[in-house]
């Protein structure tokens, strides 16, 4: 699939995707703005790409969890693997899920890890 069209499925599904820097996870764009107003320039190619989360994205929020222990996400959320998105990533998971509640960003660290 080609990044125009995984933007167009991801733009489909009420998610609001921005342009990250090649080969990195910074936003090449002021992205602050685009949680309130929705992202409509061309993503180019070579760019990466970036979903905003909150409200813009149709309550989209993500638990970074920087931890490579499978059971943890088990412990956190139990049935988690039947109910939602989870993402491997280098350093552990993102787990996936949508609310119509505020949410604040909340940061912990243990000795299992880094959880955000």
């Amino acid at each position: 699939m080609s990044s125009k069209e995984i933007i167009s499925k991801l733009n489909s599904q009420s998610l609001n995707v921005i342009p990250l820097l090649p080969k990195s996870k910074s936003p090449s764009v002021e992205w602050k703005k685009y949680q309130t107003e929705k992202y409509l320039d061309e993503i180019h190619s070579s760019n990466n790409i970036g979903i905003v989360c909150g409200k813009i994205s149709d309550g989209l929020f993500v638990i970074d969890i920087d931890c490579t222990d499978q059971e943890l996400v088990e412990k956190i959320l139990p049935n988690a693997y039947d109910v939602t998105q989870i993402v491997k990533t280098g350093k552990g998971f993102h787990i996936y899920g949508k609310t119509q509640q505020s949410l604040k960003t909340l940061r912990l660290d243990g000795p299992l890890g880094h959880i955000d």
